[in-house]
């Protein structure tokens, strides 16, 4: 499920960064890349599979991607003496015939860029934080930051955090997949790296990640870089200017996936998890209180 709903975000990212045009223009390389990283059934082994494939990839530019999570029941996976025994899904029929009729229901592309009047000023940490599911958590966000030491850019925490979410550390062991012990990812919460764009030119980046539900893959994160045009930041679906924040929203049919903000210095983001389990209200409250860490 949790696979699926990744390739699922890869599939709409790639497109909204590729038109037609950009497809047919750089068919070669991407069709090497494709072999070169895939593994396919046998009717992707022919000429014509391939050009089924490539059309279904093309024509779907400008089109917006459906996704509709499937209703999963986790069963808990017993252990008897003679190890683990499988795991399986089930679901209820009543909550299958609903998505299948959202899955069937068409949907509208999602309103072109616009930017909306501001919103008042509220507390923080109030009852519409609340009301979304938030939670004030200013500590850990510090200690976020100072666990990431000199990164040569600002570092901006959230004061807003999902309630039932807590921040991944080296020491989080929900954060890992057994067997691979924490040692494995020792330095790997939170990240300071370097990323590089279509130059060559490096940028200072940093990711802090949050889980509300291992089992479901349900993580969301704060990402920041020096980079201020990163391609997960061009075309936004809307733009919202909140608390003085002007705030570039990026959808996946109804649910905001991205929330992403600008500096003089950089560019920052709050990225939902893959199944898009924080509400549009929270992902905004909780890229409006994005806070500069620090003097």
């Amino acid at each position: 499920i949790v696979r699926n709903a990744r390739q699922q975000d890869f599939i709409r990212w790639a497109k909204d960064q590729y038109g037609v045009g950009s497809l047919i223009s750089n068919r070669d390389t991407l069709l090497k890349i494709f072999g070169q990283h895939t593994q396919t059934d046998r009717s992707l082994h022919t000429t014509d599979g391939l050009i089924n494939l490539f059309n279904l990839v093309a024509f779907s530019a400008g089109h917006t991607i459906k996704q509709i999570p499937f209703p999963a029941i986790l069963l808990p996976c017993p252990v008897t003496a003679a190890g683990q025994t499988p795991c399986y899904v089930s679901a209820d029929p009543v909550a299958e015939a609903s998505v299948y009729q959202q899955f069937m229901t068409p949907t509208a592309a999602a309103a072109p860029a616009s930017a909306a009047p501001a919103k008042k000023s509220r507390h923080h940490g109030g009852p519409s934080a609340r009301a979304a599911g938030l939670s004030a958590d200013t500590g850990d966000g510090k200690s976020q930051a100072a666990a990431l030491g000199q990164l040569g850019m600002p570092v901006y925490y959230p004061r807003l955090i999902a309630t039932s979410s807590q921040y991944c550390m080296d020491t989080t062991a929900n954060c890992y997949e057994p067997p691979n012990p924490p040692s494995v990812y020792a330095g790997a919460y939170p990240r300071g790296y370097m990323i590089h764009d279509q130059s060559g030119q490096p940028h200072a980046a940093y990711r802090m990640t949050l889980v509300i539900n291992p089992g479901l893959g349900e993580y969301y994160g704060i990402e920041g870089t020096t980079w201020r045009t990163p391609p997960i930041l061009n075309s936004p679906n809307q733009t919202r200017t909140v608390h003085g924040k002007r705030l570039m929203l990026y959808l996946n049919g109804h649910h905001i996936a991205l929330v992403g903000w600008r500096t003089a210095q950089g560019a920052y983001w709050v990225s939902n998890s893959l199944n898009d389990v924080l509400s549009n209200t929270a992902m905004i409250d909780i890229a409006t209180s994005l806070t500069k860490a620090g003097p």
